[in-house]
C-alpha cells in the first residue's frame, strides 16, 4: 500500500516522518567539519525504477562525501563497537537499557558501566552518554533496503529493536517536550513526546573522525514538559555539547548570490527558494542546471557546478537552538520561511525501503530527514548546493519514533 509519510512522527506521539541527509565532497576540505558519504550507490526514476546513475544528479551519482573506512566498526570483544568513521564508541548490546521514558533513559545510560550489559571495557559511571542528535544519526547507512543484518555482520546484538525510535539527548525546539530521534530500519527521523517509551543506544568518547560530528547547537536544557532546568549532570546535549565547536562566523555572503558554509565549506544558493514547488525529477534538473546569471548569480559558475544536496547536507545547516528556521541566527540566507510547516527542501537521496520515495527535509525542522513522494509538487522546493567556495581565511573558533506504515 502507498502511502505519504509527512515530516515527523518518530515517536507514537509526535512529529511527521520525513527523511533527509545530508554529506560532503570526496576529498577532505579546509572546513572544521567534512561530510561522509551517505552509503548510497544507485539511481532511480520518478516512479522507483532503478535507472543508470549518469547524468542523473543524484546521490548515487556524486557519492558526495568521505569515504567511509574498510571497515566502518571494529568489535573491540568487550561490549563495544567503534565507528571508524566519526571516532565514536557505541554500546554492542543495541536494546540493553530497554524501552524506557526519555528521562529514565538519561539515568540509566549515565549508570552504564563496566560489569552491566555485557561490558568488560574497564568503563566508569559517567562515561556513557545518550547521544545526541547528530551522533546518532551518524549510524545511518542510506545504501541499503534494510540495515539489521548490516549491523549484526560487524557485531551489533539485538537487531529486531532496529525498527522501533531511538532517543537522542537534543530536545526539539519547537516545543520542548518532545525530543528529536532516529528509526534505524527504515532511516528516518522525527521527534516524540519525552512522556513515550523508545530504545537508547549508548555512546562514549569524542569524535575524532575522519568525519567529525558537530555540536548540535543546543545549549539549553528541559524537563519532560519542556520547561527550562539547569544543565548540570543531567546527560542532555546542552549540558555536555559534544561535538566541533561551529565557527565563530559561521556563514560568508559572497555577494555574488551564493553563501558560503564556514563549518564544512559547502556553499549555497542564497535565495532558499529560487524555484518554488517543484517534483523531485524537475528540482533534480533545475540545480543541475543552475548557473551565473539565474536566481541572482554572479558567481561564473556554470551547469553541471550546482546540485540537490544530499540529506547530511541538508542537516548540516540546522542549529538546534534555534527555530523557524533551525539555521543559526544572523545568516544571509533569502527566501527562507520562518514559519511554514507545508514548505520542504528536496535532497538527491533515494528512500531504498520504495524508491518512489526520495529523502526530503524543512526550513523549520532542517535537522530532521523523512520521505516524500517524488511526484508531490505541493510543498516541496528546490535549494541547491556545490563544493567549495570562494577563498576564505582560517575561521576562528568559539568556546512517534515507530516506524509508519511502507508499501508493501
Amino acid at each position: 500500500m502507498a502511502h505519504r509519510q509527512s515530516l515527523a512522527l518518530l515517536f507514537p506521539a509526535a512529529i511527521v516522518s520525513i527523511n533527509l541527509i545530508v554529506f560532503l565532497p570526496s576529498v577532505a576540505s579546509a572546513a572544521p567539519v567534512d561530510l561522509a558519504k551517505t552509503g548510497q550507490t544507485t539511481c532511480y526514476s520518478q516512479t522507483g525504477s532503478l535507472v543508470d546513475c549518469t547524468g542523473s544528479g543524484q546521490d548515487g551519482e556524486y557519492q558526495k562525501g568521505i569515504p567511509w573506512p574498510d571497515p566502518r566498526f571494529t568489535n573491540n570483544a568487550d561490549g563495544t563497537i567503534t565507528d571508524n568513521l566519526t571516532g565514536l564508541t557505541w554500546l554492542a548490546d543495541t536494546e540493553c537499557v530497554g524501552r524506557v521514558k526519555w528521562l529514565d533513559a538519561l539515568v540509566a545510560v549515565n549508570q552504564l558501566a563496566n560489569g552491566s550489559c555485557e561490558l568488560s571495557d574497564g568503563s566508569a559511571v559517567g562515561d556513557w552518554r545518550m547521544p545526541n542528535y547528530l551522533e546518532l544519526i551518524s549510524l545511518a547507512n542510506l545504501g541499503v533496503p534494510r540495515v539489521d543484518t548490516w549491523y549484526a555482520s560487524f557485531g551489533f546484538t539485538n537487531s529486531e529493536s532496529y525498527g522501533r525510535g531511538y532517543w537522542s539527548s537534543t530536545s526539539t525546539t519547537q516545543g520542548a517536550s518532545s525530543v528529536a530521534g532516529y528509526q534505524f530500519r527504515d532511516r528516518f527521523s522525527g521527534s516524540s513526546s519525552k512522556g513515550g517509551t523508545y530504545q537508547t543506544w549508548p555512546v562514549k568518547g569524542i569524535s575524532t573522525g575522519p568525519a567529525k560530528i558537530w555540536r548540535t547547537g543546543q545549549v539549553v536544557c528541559y524537563d519532560d514538559t519542556g520547561t527550562v532546568i539547569d544543565c548540570a549532570g543531567t546527560g542532555q546535549d546542552g549540558d555536555l555539547q559534544m561535538g566541533e565547536p561551529m565557527p565563530v562566523t559561521r556563514f560568508t555572503d559572497n555577494a555574488d548570490g551564493t553563501v558560503t558554509d564556514n563549518l564544512t565549506g559547502l556553499t549555497w544558493l542564497r535565495n532558499a527558494n529560487c524555484f518554488g514547488p517543484r517534483i523531485w525529477s524537475d528540482a533534480l534538473s533545475d540545480a543541475n542546471n543552475l548557473a551565473d546569471g539565474s536566481c541572482g548569480l554572479s558567481d561564473g559558475s556554470s551547469a553541471g557546478d550546482w546540485r540537490l544536496p544530499n540529506p547530511m547536507e541538508i542537516v548540516s545547516l540546522t542549529d538546534f537552538s534555534r527555530s523557524q528556521p533551525m539555521i543559526p541566527a544572523g545568516n544571509p540566507f533569502t527566501n527562507v520561511p520562518t514559519f511554514n510547516p507545508s514548505l520542504y527542501h528536496w535532497t538527491s537521496s533515494n528512500w531504498l525501503v520504495a524508491p518512489q520515495y526520495t529523502y526530503m527535509g524543512g526550513t523549520t525542522a532542517l535537522g530532521y530527514y523523512t520521505n516524500a513522494d517524488k511526484a508531490n509538487a505541493e510543498f516541496l522546493g528546490v535549494w541547491p548546493v556545490r563544493d567549495g567556495g570562494i577563498s576564505q581565511p582560517d575561521p576562528v573558533f568559539e568556546n512517534g519514533f515507530e516506524g509508519e506504515d511502507i508499501p508493501d
